[in-house]
C-alpha cells in the first residue's frame, strides 16, 4: 500500500536585518513576501545538511529554532517583530544538558523561516 504523502510548499527564507535595544527586529521579509501580521515567523539556526552515510544523499538539514516572533507592522519590503519568546531558553529548560552557546542569541544576519511551512 502506496500512502500519498503531499510536499509542503515553503516559502523562501528571511533574514534579520538589524535588531533595536528595544526589542524591535525588523526582517527582510514584507507584504510582497506574503507576510502580514498574523504571520508566525521563527529565527532559527541552521546546521548543515544531513547526509545518508550509506548513499551520500542529502536528507535536508535541521533547524533549531532561536526565537519565535510576532509582527508588528509590515511594509513592502520589510516588517517589523517582536520576539514572542526565546526558544533557545524553553529548550534549556527541558533539556538542562543542552549547551549554552552564544549562538543561540538572535542576531543580524539569521535565518528566518514561516513557522507554518516548516512546522516549526
Amino acid at each position: 500500500m502506496t500512502e500519498n504523502v503531499q510536499t509542503k510548499r515553503r516559502r523562501p527564507p528571511g533574514e534579520v536585518i538589524q535588531i533595536f535595544e528595544d526589542g524591535r527586529i525588523v526582517i527582510n521579509l514584507g507584504s510582497d513576501s506574503g507576510v502580514n501580521e498574523d504571520t508566525r515567523l521563527v529565527i532559527v539556526r541552521t546546521y548543515d545538511d544531513l547526509t545518508d552515510p550509506t548513499t551520500g544523499d542529502s536528507l535536508g538539514r535541521i533547524m533549531n529554532p532561536k526565537a519565535e516572533l510576532y509582527v508588528h507592522s509590515v511594509d513592502e519590503k520589510f516588517c517589523v517583530t517582536y520576539a514572542r519568546r526565546n526558544l533557545s531558553e524553553v529548550i534549556a529548560r527541558i533539556n538542562p544538558f543542552s549547551k549554552n552557546d552564544r549562538s543561540a542569541e538572535a542576531r543580524a544576519g539569521d535565518e528566518v523561516v514561516f513557522a507554518d511551512d516548516w512546522d516549526v
